[in-house]
């Protein structure tokens, strides 16, 4: 019976430490949400003397955060030229590019995100290898979260929750 409750509490504490193992890997909880951009700012890495570009207004984006997924989905640019009856491709093209659109699986390790990319609109995104590397943190109620190391600019987005 003693080595019964041997095996049985090492067990447990065996098993607590599983579940607080993999809790740690779980997102930031006040990361996990639905959240919408309203500041874009983007810093020109290869050019200092460069003033950064803020968008106050952003156009229309969707951040989604699950305990281990993202989904992200954002128009960006000038508007678009009107689709009317006779549009011509260049008028599609010009829409189609202003879309940018990622999802996939995500880690954070203290206010780093890595997220590894399972689909894309761009083709050449959807590999093993593409990870988009985010750092955060938060300001208030506001999500901020900035875009490191994959152009010559890095993006500052600053986002409120919508649920």
């Amino acid at each position: 019976m003693k080595l019964y409750v041997k095996i049985v509490g090492c067990t447990s504490v065996l098993i607590s430490l599983l579940v607080a193992s993999s809790e740690t890997a779980v997102a930031d909880k006040n990361l996990v949400g639905v959240w919408k951009s309203k500041e874009t700012k983007l810093t020109f890495t290869t050019d200092p003397n460069r003033e950064p570009v803020v968008v106050k207004n952003p156009r229309p984006s969707i951040f989604i955060f699950t305990q281990k997924h993202f989904s992200w989905v954002e128009v960006h640019g000038d508007p678009a030229p009107e689709l009317e009856k006779d549009s011509t491709p260049n008028n599609y093209v010009a829409i189609y590019n202003q879309l940018l659109a990622f999802s996939g699986m995500y880690d954070v390790k203290g206010n780093s995100i890595a997220a590894h990319v399972i689909v894309s609109k761009n083709p050449k995104d959807m590999s093993k290898s593409t990870t988009l590397n985010f750092e955060y943190k938060f300001e208030g109620d506001m999500l901020v979260i900035t875009l490191v190391g994959r152009r010559e600019f890095d993006i500052e987005l600053k986002m409120i929750r919508l649920e």
